[in-house]
């Protein structure tokens, strides 16, 4: 059977179709050439994926609510059904406060919030090498990479602490009352594991990407099936509750839970990388951006607050 083109490729590299191997280390080769090709379309930095399939993706009725984005080096924010507006330049990974008030972010080496109303910027703390971030449910605090750290940041005072020491973390997501903390973490790959706080015990959920947490804390996304299917983890004891199925055709990235138990946010891969909403009990999707460079997005959907529901934004 012919090899794919980009595996023929790398045989040629290596010298296993001119001839210049052994039978025996021919076979090595070819194994070992496919396996550096499968992990290098892992979570990573990947191949060329599939384009986004033409055509209608809507098959729900959206939420009323607002997306924020990353498109390059600027921040968006897209009312659902409204039109696209400009949050922040020179800003990276969105997340909106509990109470949909202000969004946090990274802005070079400063954790900031903007006020998604007023516009306001405020730096709540620095650090040596930020990349991502999320709030605290209640939205007292603000949490953060920082190299091979993680720390929280209180909102109200600027103070932070480290919570998570040596793990390079490349995205998070903090349970209510702090208890728990999801994360994907490098390492040989990408894996996501859950860590309990305080004390940073961990354990690894499954192999694969983009670590969040449901509302209530009781689930966390995995994206695996190369980006085709997310498992959905039971945190407390590393067991798998149910998947969620990308559309036929799509491959999704970047899944990340809303402050509702019924959506999610994520992007399309391929050619157009969009915002999509999905839902979380039977995966439909409906797309709400068109301009095909979107990433790490965030989802605020309103509803009503329950009994004792949190107030948000530090204040």
């Amino acid at each position: 059977m012919p090899f794919p083109l980009s595996l023929r490729a790398a045989m040629l590299a290596a010298g296993v179709e001119n001839g210049y191997l052994s039978p025996r280390m021919k076979t090595v080769t070819q194994v070992l050439c496919a396996f550096l090709l499968a992990f290098a379309a892992g979570c990573g930095e990947r191949g060329s994926p599939p384009a986004e399939p033409a055509g209608p993706r809507a098959q729900t009725a959206a939420p009323d609510g607002f997306v924020v984005y990353q498109r390059g080096p600027d921040l968006y924010s897209l009312e659902i059904g409204g039109t696209e507006k400009i949050l922040a330049k020179n800003a990276s990974w969105p997340r909106v406060s509990p109470d949909g008030r202000w969004v946090a972010c990274v802005s070079g080496r400063e954790i900031r919030r903007i006020g998604m109303e007023s516009g306001a910027v405020e730096t709540l703390t620095t650090a040596d090498a930020p990349r991502a971030v999320c709030w605290s449910a209640d939205g007292a605090a603000v949490f953060f990479t920082d190299g091979r750290t993680v720390r929280r940041c209180e909102v109200r005072t600027g103070a932070s602490v480290t919570v998570l020491d040596g793990r390079e973390v490349m995205e998070l997501d903090v349970a209510p009352g702090e208890r728990l903390l999801a994360a994907t973490v490098k390492r040989f790959g990408y894996a996501v594991w859950a860590f309990t706080l305080p004390g940073g015990n961990g354990t690894k959920l499954a192999a694969g990407c983009s670590a969040s947490l449901s509302p209530d804390g009781t689930l966390a996304t995995v994206n695996v099936d190369g980006h085709r299917e997310l498992a959905l983890m039971d945190p407390s004891g590393a067991t798998e509750r149910g998947r969620i199925r990308a559309p036929a055709g799509m491959r999704l990235d970047n899944q990340f839970w809303s402050n509702n138990q019924d959506w999610l946010v994520v992007v399309s891969e391929g050619d157009a990388r969009n915002v999509y909403l999905q839902r979380s009990d039977n995966g439909a999707v409906v797309r709400v951006t068109q301009s095909g460079d979107c990433d790490r997005p965030d989802l605020w959907v309103r509803q009503s607050a329950p009994a004792g529901a949190r107030a948000g934004g530090g204040e």
